[in-house]
């Protein structure tokens, strides 16, 4: 029970990872109004794999999508998200998928602080301090270099995690944009490797230009912010369409198990 639902919302969380890619801090007046376009790139040996991200960004609402799949949810019963809708107002996140056709996954703050206590404890209860004692432990080096990403000056920052000895994250941030992230800037140090980082420069009124992501000193993946268009942004692109019904996680969860997945 507590790898099915770890394994659930860690699948919900990656689905969001490419909008904490673009974390930053709120304490400016005017937030930023406007779409960010992103290329995402995987490499396997000379082959590369590319992704186009558009990111519509208004002072309540931020909508995510990709022209390719972006994560996969299996577990929940869709290999096929390519949407993310983080409603600030309502504190939740909207996950669209193509394989849900006229439905539409809801997961609130709230579903995921109850969920993410509930494992912590059960955790606790059958592990007991050899489990505190596995949790990773993130590292950030600040380094002087520094380069022109999509026209912002941005810093390179070196994250690195234990439970990922091979692996290291190279995040270019820049302090020039201010976009509303409400709940997102809050604490969220439990989820994973690279939004336990992400928390710690977040608070720092950083923004995350690229991520450069490397194992063993060779280069595997890269997401980096190529273009930047301040606007207004309709209304409607950071909605949920009226013939879309949303699903809570609760029932999303109670479908899976009772039907032995």
């Amino acid at each position: 029970m507590i790898m099915l639902v770890k394994q659930m919302i860690k699948k919900l969380l990656h689905a969001s990872l490419l909008l904490l890619v673009l974390s930053i801090s709120v304490s400016a007046q005017t937030f930023f109004e406007g779409r960010l376009k992103i290329i995402q790139t995987n490499f396997s040996g000379e082959k590369k794999d590319n992704s186009v991200i558009d990111v519509f960004v208004t002072p309540t609402r931020i909508k995510v999508e990709s022209n390719k799949r972006t994560v996969n949810m299996q577990m929940l019963g869709t290999d096929d998200v390519s949407q993310v809708l983080i409603r600030l107002d309502l504190e939740d996140l909207v996950i669209h998928s193509k394989d849900l056709k006229n439905e539409a996954l809801k997961i609130s703050k709230a579903d995921i602080e109850a969920m993410m206590n509930i494992v912590k404890n059960m955790a606790k209860q059958f592990g007991g301090e050899e489990n505190e004692k596995s949790e990773p432990k993130v590292t950030l080096k600040v380094t002087k270099e520094t380069k022109k990403i999509a026209g912002y000056k941005a810093t390179k920052t070196i994250v690195t995690s234990t439970d990922e000895p091979n692996q290291e994250l190279h995040v270019w941030l820049s302090t020039d944009l201010n976009v509303n992230l409400g709940m997102l800037a809050e604490d969220w140090d439990f989820l994973d490797t690279v939004v336990s980082g992400s928390n710690k420069w977040l608070k720092k009124g950083a923004f995350p230009m690229a991520v450069y992501s490397y194992k063993k000193g060779t280069l595997v993946s890269q997401v980096e912010i190529t273009e930047v268009k301040k606007g207004k942004v309709e209304a409607s692109k950071v909605g949920v369409p009226k013939n879309v019904q949303l699903v809570s996680f609760q029932d999303m969860l109670m479908k899976r198990m009772m039907n032995g997945n």
